[in-house]
């Protein structure tokens, strides 16, 4: 039989080997989570939420945004350009992003002269 002493000491042994080995593995988890937002000047605001670790979020294309962002190593000023060709239409555009990518805050913003250089140079990341 075991004494409740011997028991209470295996029980709070346990607790204390859980919390030592859980903890470290939980805080090394890279988070990677931003809320993108577009403005553009009548005055329409669009914002989603992104979450990369796993995709998801109310990004209509987590994945593929997800996989650009890492692509460009985190930073959105170096998201790969696609050959598009655009008009020369004024109509700007500004799209932000701030949150966490890879435990790191991001705080960014930029103006585009329309949509179709906004999405030549950021991609699906802001195609919302």
């Amino acid at each position: 039989m075991t004494s409740p002493r011997l028991g209470g000491s295996v029980l709070a042994a346990a607790a204390l080997f859980s919390v030592a080995f859980a903890t470290p593995a939980f805080a090394q988890v890279p988070m990677s989570t931003l809320t993108l937002t577009l403005e553009v000047p009548e005055g329409g605001l669009s914002t989603v939420r992104l979450d990369c670790d796993p995709p998801g979020g109310s990004h209509p294309d987590p994945w593929t945004a997800c996989h650009e962002i890492a692509a460009a190593g985190g930073d959105l000023a170096e998201l790969a350009e696609e050959p598009v060709a655009c008009t020369m239409e004024f109509r700007p555009v500004t799209a932000s992003a701030r949150g966490v990518w890879d435990g790191e805050v991001v705080l960014w913003q930029r103006e585009y002269s329309n949509p179709c250089t906004l999405h030549a140079a950021t991609g699906m990341v802001f195609a919302f």
